[in-house]
């Protein structure tokens, strides 16, 4: 791969783009699997995935600048290099809270981390007593249905399937 840079493009609020910026630029990797969302301030936080099989976050401020590159995780195996779903945003109290999803393919488990008011915290595993569909980047199988935040309970919850029977599960953490 000779161009393996991931690219980020900013819309001013009159309606025009403005010039592509380099997201990530570090040679042999190739960069996929970006996942966005927006929280307070218009802050946007994003998690993407190289072929180093790691995963990796930043985030973009209103001023327009750009974080420095958070490893989130190494070991996520060698089927997946995405995170499983888009960050989710909930406000916590005037604690801006994300959860980040991902999938590990070296345990079939879906793991999870907060950042909280930027600082992004360890690594958890959800309680998945099956097997999660294994996600491949040139699949259309995807581990999770959907995470969904319920605020005011400060409960994230996830829907996985299982990846024999592809029955459906719930889980949910409750926030500290």
């Amino acid at each position: 791969v000779t161009n393996n840079r991931l690219f980020y493009i900013i819309r001013s609020s009159g309606g025009t783009w403005g010039a592509e910026n380099n997201l990530e630029v570090e040679a042999g990797i190739d960069w996929q699997g970006v996942r966005v969302c927006i929280g307070a301030n218009d802050l946007i936080h994003i998690v993407y995935a190289g072929t180093s099989t790691a995963i990796y976050y930043r985030n973009l401020n209103s001023s327009d600048s750009l974080s420095g590159r958070t490893q989130l995780t190494t070991s996520v195996g060698t089927t997946v290099r995405a995170p499983a779903l888009k960050p989710v945003y909930y406000d916590d109290a005037g604690a801006e809270k994300i959860t980040l999803i991902y999938y590990k393919s070296s345990d079939s488990k879906l793991y999870s981390r907060v950042v909280t008011n930027g600082s992004v915290g360890s690594e958890s595993a959800a309680a998945i007593e099956a097997n999660t569909v294994r996600a491949h980047i040139a699949s259309s199988l995807t581990p999770c249905a959907f995470v969904a935040v319920n605020a005011a309970a400060k409960t994230v919850y996830v829907c996985y399937a299982d990846n024999t029977t592809f029955d459906l599960y719930e889980v949910h953490s409750i926030a500290e």
